[in-house]
């Protein structure tokens, strides 16, 4: 079982459902289907997005990624939401880019 899919599992063994979300991130999905908090050189629970389509979050983890992502490329993402992460951002698990 990969990260990903221990995550869904942990969630639906907690009772929560699972529930499909857009939004964009700065740079290409990781491989490994999962975001790395750099602070604490830890996993998250997810693919970190800087805002899921329809809200307006601003968290430390947006101001500080949208002054070092200048050079990579805005992605636009869905995926299932799995929580938030170590600074708050949103996190989805089966990250895909979607490209129309």
């Amino acid at each position: 079982m990969d990260r990903a899919e221990g995550i869904a599992w942990d969630m639906g063994f907690a009772g929560r459902t699972l529930k499909i979300v857009t939004g964009w991130r700065y740079g290409k999905i990781p491989a490994e289907g999962v975001s790395k908090n750099y602070l604490d050189q830890r996993y998250e629970r997810g693919v970190s997005l800087m805002a899921i389509d329809g809200e307006n979050t601003i968290t430390a983890q947006a101001v500080a990624e949208g002054m070092a992502a200048s050079s990579r490329p805005v992605v636009r993402v869905k995926g299932y939401f799995s929580g938030r992460g170590a600074c708050g951002e949103p996190l989805i698990i089966g990250a895909e880019e979607i490209t129309d």
